[in-house]
């Protein structure tokens, strides 16, 4: 038998530890990251249960490169609280980004599947990518669109350097435009009665839509009424009074339990005090 490939792999793995080594420097993780972005060129990196590719000029990809994941243990908090609160194994992800979370959400072992929402095309390439390149293309189904209030299309204003920060507020821009496409608009309702959602198969909703959540929550009835676990980003900044008040009383008319999920676990949240928050928070109900 030949030893060719045995000395190839010891190499190889050699050349890969050496390189690890070299970049175990944060210094020099900032300075290499910082030349991949100014060439416009895209990084595969390996983890312990995972892979992904990043762009290394985007807000998500230098914080994945530099500290190893994006909010990955609150991510494992967030997944168990709702695992044991519902029977659901599926995640519906409104926002999914280039598809950290949702890989998060899969390596947890506490759901089987995500129905990932991604209006960007841009960030659907690499979400479906990373997707791909993971073997979970029979577990995650990706929907090309926006959530919204009704279907249709919207203008999607991207955020130069943070692919997440995107909206389709016309009232509340990024801080820099980057550009503006035309995306596609479904409502979590309309995905119920197609048929490509199962209320009863939702064990959790998790919602990153940058200033949109009132419109999301409008036509996502269904999945509201069954108190299906939802953790999503609240800033109260980015509403009028009317539309922040109207945020609040939709969440607690059909949740119990409200909570502001902080590093150490969850802070509950009375509907007074959240009336009156003026902080950006991120918000568990059950």
């Amino acid at each position: 038998m030949s030893l060719a490939p045995q000395i190839e792999r010891t190499i190889r793995s050699l050349r890969d530890r050496f390189l690890d080594g070299l970049m175990s420097s944060k210094a020099l993780r900032k300075a290499a990251y910082r030349q991949l972005s100014a060439g416009d060129n895209l990084v595969y990196r390996r983890f312990d249960d995972h892979d992904l590719v990043l762009d290394p000029g985007d807000l998500v990809g230098k914080t994945v490169l530099e500290t190893g994941d994006f909010d990955r243990r609150r991510t494992d908090m967030i997944c168990e609280r709702a695992a044991r609160l519902s029977e659901g194994r599926t995640v519906l992800e409104i926002g999914a980004n280039i598809g950290t979370q949702t890989l998060y959400f899969i390596r947890s072992g506490l759901f089987d599947s995500v129905i990932s929402l991604e209006p960007d095309p841009r960030n659907v390439d690499l979400l479906r990518l990373n997707v791909r390149i993971n073997a979970l293309d029979e577990r995650v189904a990706v929907v090309a669109a926006a959530a919204g209030a009704e279907a249709g299309s919207l203008t999607l204003r991207r955020d130069a350097g943070n692919s997440g920060g995107a909206t389709l507020r016309a009232d509340r821009l990024p801080q820099i435009v980057d550009s503006e496409i035309t995306v596609p608009v479904v409502t979590i309702d309309g995905l119920v009665e197609q048929g490509d959602l199962d209320p009863a198969a939702i064990g959790l909703i998790w919602m990153d839509a940058e200033g949109f959540e009132d419109e999301i929550l409008s036509a996502c009835t269904r999945l509201l009424s069954r108190r299906t676990p939802m953790a999503f980003e609240f800033t109260p900044g980015f509403y009028d009074d009317a539309t922040r008040q109207r945020i609040i009383r939709t969440v607690y008319a059909h949740y119990t339990d409200v909570s502001i999920i902080e590093a150490q676990g969850f802070e509950p949240l009375a509907e007074a005090d959240a009336m009156v928050l003026r902080r950006r928070v991120d918000l568990f109900c059950c």
